[in-house]
């Protein structure tokens, strides 16, 4: 009896029901002529950079070639030429955080927590950010254009100085297309996505005078899911970004467009989480 493989991750609600799963493989179709319409290919693997004594990875961000690593309670540095770990020091909390950092000649690195917002560093301990014109309690930090960038619940976005950890109070726009406030700031294609619960204003670079340098440019009708459900805006990669919705579909970004690109089961699994 012939065996059909599967050429997508289409499990079913039920086992059996559907063509089965593809786990670390992906189907690439063939050309014209070829011996079968379809190849399955494993995926790239991984390779080891450092062994941790700590637990509860809560984030990794990459300064130069060295790796900072946060677990729980704590911040670590990794040389990722010599493989060697460094305990830098304490960072209360057990959730995830992100992370950013700037075009300074010696890098300022920030990290918002669901404690506040900390100054980081590649040989020592993390210290509370020191501007107090900065609120408390960002949702979310990120880099673009020169600028460090923080949310809040309320809809606020924030400005630092320019390659700098200053802040003044007047630098901040308000997110107001929907409310819900603004779970995470997002870099995309030289635009700043503000996503929210339920939509996402977009920002473009107007080099403004004074107050925040960004203008509100356009909205798509489409919010996010959760703080870490999106991705595409990382250094390296090149093709569109990616996000849960708030319905969780998985959509990518066509223009100003959401596009579905997950399937029936693939909702289904993001239900149950």
């Amino acid at each position: 009896m012939t065996i059909n493989w599967p050429v997508a991750s289409a499990p079913g609600s039920r086992a059996g029901e559907s063509a089965g799963r593809l786990i670390n493989a992906f189907a690439e179709p063939l050309g014209e002529g070829a011996r079968a319409p379809i190849v399955r290919k494993r995926v790239p693997g991984l390779t080891s950079a450092a062994t941790s004594t700590f637990f509860g990875c809560r984030a990794l961000h990459l300064v130069g070639s060295t790796l900072l690593a946060g677990f729980s309670g704590r911040v670590a540095s990794v040389n990722l030429t010599t493989g060697t770990m460094t305990n830098l020091g304490s960072l209360a909390g057990s959730e995830r955080f992100t992370v950013a950092h700037n075009n300074a000649s010696t890098p300022n690195i920030v990290a918002v927590t669901d404690t506040g917002a900390f100054n980081l560093f590649t040989n020592s301990a993390p210290t509370s950010f020191a501007d107090g014109d900065l609120p408390a309690t960002p949702t979310s930090v990120c880099f673009q254009s020169g600028y460090f960038f923080f949310s809040y619940r309320d809809g606020r976005i924030f400005a630092s100085g320019l390659n700098a950890v200053t802040i003044n109070a007047l630098d901040f726009t308000t997110a107001q297309t929907r409310p819900g406030g603004v779970t995470r700031l997002s870099p995309y294609n030289g635009e700043l996505l503000a996503m929210g619960p339920h939509a996402t204003d977009v920002y473009r670079n107007t080099g403004n005078a004074s107050g925040f340098p960004y203008s509100y440019g356009d909205t798509i009708d489409m919010g996010l899911l959760g703080k870490f459900a999106v991705a595409g805006f990382e250094d390296g990669w090149v093709n569109r970004l990616i996000f849960v919705g708030g319905d969780y579909v998985v959509y990518t970004l066509d223009g100003y467009s959401a596009v579905p690109i997950s399937t029936p089961d693939v909702v289904r699994s993001l239900q149950t989480v």
